[in-house]
């Protein structure tokens, strides 16, 4: 099993019973137990790694610059006393980030009464060609922002708790990480929108991410060996 979320507790639980291994990232902040195996990386590597994804052609209709935002649910189990952005702080959001681009957004609910952004073009399966493509990211999923950070994209994670592989990539400078609250949410937009003033940061970004996956292994490759490695000890 691989996790890469602290707070999903429970789920550690069932899964200490139910798996050979239970593999994470280094940075991961928690112990699990004798059956516990940690990686140098993240498991966004294991599709974004440079040697096993390159960008398509953007989808029809996509001009740059653009925004990516994402706004969740919070219904997962380890969403429990969250509430995310309020509906004031989205449409600031929104309405400062347009400044710089078309904002696309990708969202689990309803968006706020009044809020019309054009819908995003492409349908999933260009999904990281559009993440790749973008500007920056601002929104509520740890995954996106991951995704996002490991492309070498601008990444503002909007949670109270974060995770140890989002300040993995704070500290290697590729994510911010900001709270819920609405100060802090103001706090994230000036920096973006700091970040999306500099004609400076798209290269310094891709120049990031150069350095930070520069020892990171394949995690497909990785995957595999450890499968092919524990099915032989199990046989």
């Amino acid at each position: 099993t691989f996790e890469d979320t602290e707070s999903s507790v429970l789920l550690h639980r069932v899964n200490r019973f139910l798996s050979t291994r239970m593999v994470t990232p280094a940075a991961f902040e928690a112990g699990l137990g004798r059956k516990h195996i940690r990686f140098d990386g993240w498991k966004e590597l294991a599709s974004l790694h440079p040697s096993r994804f390159t960008p398509a052609a953007l989808p029809d209709g996509v001009e740059k610059p653009y925004i990516i935002m994402r706004f969740v649910s919070w219904n997962a189990w380890h969403d429990k006393g969250h509430t995310g952005m309020s509906d004031a702080a989205k449409r600031e959001v929104v309405g400062r980030l347009s400044e710089f681009g078309t904002v696309y957004i990708s969202s689990e609910k309803p968006l706020p009464a009044g809020m019309n952004v054009p819908a995003i073009p492409g349908g999933c399966a260009d999904g990281h060609t559009l993440l790749a493509g973008a500007s920056l990211f601002f929104g509520e999923s740890a995954c996106m922002a991951a995704e996002a950070a490991v492309l070498g994209v601008p990444a503002f994670f909007i949670d109270n708790d974060g995770r140890g592989y989002t300040r993995e990539l704070e500290r290697l400078g590729l994510l911010f990480g900001y709270g819920e609250d609405d100060g802090q949410v103001a706090e994230a937009l000036e920096k973006a929108v700091s970040l999306l003033s500099d004609p400076q940061t798209t290269e310094e970004w891709q120049r990031r991410r150069r350095k930070a996956l520069e020892d990171k292994p394949d995690l497909t490759a990785l995957m595999i060996e450890m499968a092919v490695r524990f099915s032989a000890l199990s046989s």
